[in-house]
């Protein structure tokens, strides 16, 4: 590399930035890696680096990486750049769970969900993050509101299903269960489930296939305000 000041200040990062582009667009993470630390290294506030950077670390399975570059990015993007927030919150909140950083992650998809609160993916990771931390209400009332805007999403019934069963409400995770092994037959566990609570209320009245899409109940009466922005904040 040449010792020029200009070549170092102006050339080299641009061919470094290059490279970079086209290295993340053939998914060379670890060539988009190197490229994105070396242009860190001329700019440590290089906002454009530090988020393409989350990408590398996650594509690259480096959760600890991702973190560090996710919140550096998030520090130098400006509040109006909200698609790049957005996406940088949903690698966060992912790094975290992989991390098992549980309440770190339910807060990252929270603070998505201020921006976006119909983001599918944060509300199943803020599922997921509520049902580690053991808050199955919740995080059956977050997979709740994601069946009412997407009624067959897989993820959110099995992690509603789960979460009612935990939650003491067997009755309602039944179709949940049957609803999924209709969609999706030949799942080990999820048959397993179905015969468990079966048998577990063989004294109630069954529902047939296929089943009502209607999970709620008094004792987990869901509202849109549950998972909106003014949604209870675990902190």
């Amino acid at each position: 590399m040449s010792n020029d000041p200009l070549y170092q200040t102006l050339v080299y990062p641009e061919l470094l930035r290059r490279q970079a582009h086209e290295a993340l667009q053939a998914q060379r993470w670890a060539e988009a890696s190197h490229c994105l630390r070396e242009l860190l290294s001329i700019n440590p506030n290089d906002a454009w680096s530090h988020q393409w950077n989350v990408l590398a670390a996650m594509s690259l399975k480096q959760p600890e990486q991702a973190v560090q570059a996710a919140q550096h990015a998030l520090l130098q993007l400006p509040f109006s750049e909200t698609w790049a927030r957005v996406k940088i919150l949903s690698y966060l909140g992912e790094a975290y769970e992989l991390l098992r950083r549980n309440r770190d992650a339910l807060r990252s998809f929270e603070q998505l969900l201020d921006i976006d609160p119909n983001h599918v993916s944060a509300l199943l990771g803020r599922a997921r993050s509520l049902a580690k931390l053991m808050d199955h209400e919740e995080a059956a009332r977050t997979a709740i509101y994601v069946l009412e805007l997407h009624p067959e999403n897989l993820d959110a019934m099995a992690i509603g299903a789960q979460s009612l069963t935990k939650a003491g409400a067997p009755e309602k995770a039944l179709p949940m269960f049957m609803q999924y092994e209709a969609l999706k037959p030949a799942s080990p566990y999820n048959a397993c489930m179905v015969v468990f609570l079966m048998r577990q209320l063989a004294d109630c009245e069954l529902p047939p296939l296929p089943v009502p899409r209607d999970w709620r109940s008094p004792g987990l009466k869901v509202n849109r305000c549950s998972v909106s922005p003014h949604m209870h904040q675990h902190r």
